[in-house]
């Protein structure tokens, strides 16, 4: 279990309620959210909208004009979009309202959609967050059953690791990608591996030989460890660098002193989640009923 110490409790309050007025300052005059928009520009996109209203959700805040969100996601064809940016239109519509479900036609596309390995012959990162894409649309909505090719695929991958080169954000995806599909990865060559990322000085490297410091990095190794039950040794030095990559504005960037997008934000608020289960300031931090948590 990962101590709170590393964390800065007495201003934790005032950083995530700084967290949450950047998420509610990104929002357009239709309802939609954009990381980039200023007075004479909006671009509002599904993409962004989700990373928002996920966001909102773990900090506990609710969702600024609900109702012109729901107007601005219904002025989609859904027919019309690929499959991640349905992923990210559905999940939406589950955020702004639990009751909500998609309708038969909706459901029948998500049935319809193919769950098979990319055709490139070397995976890569998107190919990896795409399949997911389409996993989790047809876990909640459909079935994932018989994607064997999928899972004889993936196993191709692991060599220590997962990837051309092993790393850890790919290691990520393909042990939650395995999970979802019932054959979820449990040998030890893969913790040995992903234990060996964990640095005293970073948290986790993302490679063997790489020394690099990015929260999308530090989220997939603490995904990787709860995947495969193992312990967090350096969860203070995690927490540091997190809280580092906040900006005055209270966005997080993926990196101390970099440009924040709404994904950086996002993957910092899960961060935050799984690094203080006990913190008395993070109780309102739970994703344990929220759709299509996790993503990378």
């Amino acid at each position: 279990m990962i101590g709170s110490s590393g964390l800065p409790s007495e201003n934790l309050s005032d950083q995530l309620a700084r967290a949450a007025r950047y998420i509610a300052g990104r929002q357009c005059q239709d309802g939609g959210f954009c990381v980039y928009r200023n007075a004479y520009l909006e671009e509002p996109n599904l993409s962004d909208t989700w990373l928002a209203l996920a966001g909102l959700r773990l900090l506990g805040v609710d969702i600024p004009r609900p109702n012109e969100v729901g107007i601005w996601l219904d002025g989609f064809n859904v027919a019309l979009l690929h499959h991640s940016a349905l992923h990210d239109w559905v999940f939406s519509k589950q955020l702004l309202d639990a009751t909500w479900a998609p309708d038969t036609q909706v459901c029948q596309r998500i049935a319809a959609l193919p769950l098979l390995p990319p055709k490139q012959k070397n995976a890569s990162l998107s190919s990896l967050k795409g399949l997911l894409n389409v996993a989790r649309l047809k876990a909640e909505f459909a079935s994932v059953e018989g994607a064997t090719e999928v899972v004889t695929w993936l196993q191709g991958l692991r060599h220590q690791g997962y990837g051309s080169k092993p790393n850890l954000q790919e290691t990520a995806l393909a042990l939650e990608l395995l999970a979802m599909l019932g054959a979820p990865d449990e040998t030890d060559q893969t913790r040995v591996f992903v234990d060996a990322l964990q640095s005293p000085y970073l948290g986790f490297n993302n490679t063997l030989d790489s020394r690099c410091c990015r929260l999308d990095i530090l989220l997939a190794g603490l995904q990787c460890c709860a995947r495969l039950g193992l312990s967090v040794k350096y969860g203070e030095v995690i927490a540091a660098i997190v809280f580092a990559a906040q900006r005055g504005d209270g966005a997080f960037a993926d990196a101390p002193g970099s440009l924040a997008t709404l994904e950086s934000h996002y993957n910092a608020l899960v961060l935050i989640n799984m690094l203080m289960p006990l913190h008395p300031a993070a109780a309102q931090l739970s994703s344990q009923n929220m759709p299509g948590m996790h993503r990378p």
